[in-house]
């Protein structure tokens, strides 16, 4: 049986950003709790060049912005089921790498 849940944020942005939803102390507790929560199969980070997420995403500035990278960058390494999905593209372009890269997960999976 396969499922399909798509969902624009999972527990991974609290845990790469946890300011971003002010959470401070509880950070290590998230961490313990989320470990129940199941992984997903595939992980999609859409880049973008700094100067298009600028003009998109207002509320933050330079500095978080290079802050956020790094942790990104860091989470892309610890993780195995990222694809990463250039977002400078139109969006039709966009949903064709993304709806492609799930047919061949899905088929991978289904194939084993």
């Amino acid at each position: 049986k396969s499922y399909l849940v798509l969902n624009d944020r999972y527990y991974h942005d609290v845990l790469i950003n946890p300011s971003r939803y002010r959470i401070g102390y509880f950070h290590t507790l998230l961490k313990y709790i989320f470990k129940c929560l199941p992984n997903p199969d595939i992980i999609f980070l859409l880049k973008v060049d700094k100067k298009i997420f600028l003009k998109r995403k207002k509320e933050l500035n330079n500095f978080q912005i290079i802050k956020n990278t790094k942790l990104i960058n860091k989470f892309i390494k610890e993780n195995t089921q990222i694809s990463l999905i250039n977002a400078n593209k139109n969006k039709r372009v966009l949903l064709e790498n993304v709806f492609h890269k799930i047919k061949k997960s899905q088929h991978k999976k289904n194939n084993f």
